[in-house]
C-alpha cells in the first residue's frame, strides 16, 4: 500500500443522520489507524442505538496484503431492551483476495453461525457460505416487523469458476396471521444458482400454511426479477 499515515486519535461524539429537521441520532465513534512494521492497524470503538461494537483490523503493508480482524458487538437489539448478552461476533482473516469470515450472534433464543469465503476482486465475490440460524425473531430488530421464530439452512457452493449453487431451508415455528403481529409463513425451500449478474431459485416451494401452497421458480437477472408461481 502506498501511504503511511498515523491517526492517533478520532472521535465523533454525536453523530446525526437524516433530512433537515429529522434528523436521528446514530450513536457516537472512536478510533484510531496506525502503520509500524509493515503493516497498518485499525481500532474502532462505536455506541449505537442498536449496538456497542469494536472492531480491530490489521493489513499487511505488502502483497498478498495478510488481513485479519475481529468485529465484537454487544446490547444488539431495540434500545433499552438489549443487554450484554445479546451479542455478535465476526472473525475475518486471510488476504485482500481471498478471505475466510467466521461470525456467531445471539440474542435471546435466536443464534446465528455463518461461515463464508469472500474473493472480492473475482466476478463472483462470494465464493462460499453456510448459514444456520435458530429462533430469529425479525421483530426483535425492529418493532414494527412480525414476530417470528426462524429456524434457516443456507449452503452455497461453487458449482463452477464463476457460479454458485445450494440450498435454502426455513421453517418458521411460530407462524400466525398478520393483523396479530405474526408472520403468516410456515416453510421456505429451493434449489439456488447463480452469479453476481444472475440468479434462480428453482423447486421453490413455500408454505403459508391456512393460506395454502406456491410453488415454481424465481429468476433474476440485473436489475429484473421474475417470479413463475403456481398456487394450491
Amino acid at each position: 500500500l502506498p501511504l503511511r499515515l498515523d491517526i492517533d486519535h478520532i472521535a465523533i461524539g454525536a453523530l446525526r443522520v437524516g433530512p433537515p429537521g429529522k434528523l436521528q441520532d446514530v450513536g457516537s465513534l472512536n478510533g484510531a489507524l496506525r502503520y509500524a512494521r509493515g503493516q497498518w492497524s485499525a481500532q474502532l470503538d462505536a455506541v449505537t442505538p442498536w449496538a456497542r461494537a469494536h472492531l480491530h483490523a490489521t493489513v499487511s503493508a505488502a502483497a498478498p496484503f495478510a488481513l485479519h480482524a475481529t468485529l465484537a458487538a454487544t446490547h444488539l437489539g431495540l434500545p433499552g431492551k438489549a443487554t450484554a448478552r445479546d451479542a455478535a461476533l465476526l472473525r475475518a482473516s486471510g488476504t485482500l483476495r481471498d478471505l475466510a469470515l467466521d461470525g456467531t450472534l445471539r440474542m435471546a433464543a435466536a443464534s446465528v453461525q455463518l461461515q463464508a469465503r469472500l474473493t472480492p476482486f473475482d466476478r463472483t465475490p462470494l465464493a462460499r457460505a453456510k448459514l444456520t440460524s435458530t429462533a430469529l425473531d425479525p421483530a426483535a430488530f425492529d418493532p414494527a416487523l412480525p414476530r417470528a421464530a426462524l429456524a434457516v439452512q443456507l449452503d452455497l457452493g461453487p458449482s463452477s469458476a464463476q457460479r454458485l449453487q445450494g440450498q435454502i431451508t426455513l421453517r418458521n415455528r411460530l407462524p400466525g396471521p398478520i393483523d396479530q403481529q405474526r408472520l403468516p409463513l410456515r416453510s421456505v425451500q429451493a434449489r439456488l444458482t447463480g452469479d453476481a449478474e444472475h440468479a434462480s431459485a428453482d423447486d421453490l416451494r413455500i408454505d403459508l400454511g391456512a393460506g395454502g401452497q406456491l410453488r415454481g421458480s424465481l429468476t433474476w437477472n440485473a436489475p429484473m426479477l421474475q417470479a413463475r408461481l403456481q398456487a394450491s
